[in-house]
């Protein structure tokens, strides 16, 4: 007898794993996309010093 109340006995921490594994992906995009605007920034900084 399955303990959960998922209608899929054990697909519960399956689905919880993706869920969390994609909110850490959305966090990775969301830093990258940070990154590359630094990124950006500083090379057009850095070439108006040139």
């Amino acid at each position: 007898m399955c303990e959960s109340t998922w209608p899929f006995c054990g697909h519960a921490p399956e689905e919880k794993r993706y869920e969390t594994e994609a909110t850490k992906i959305t966090a990775l995009e969301t830093d990258m996309s940070l990154v590359k605007q630094v990124v950006r920034e500083h090379s057009e900084k850095i070439q108006k010093m040139a």
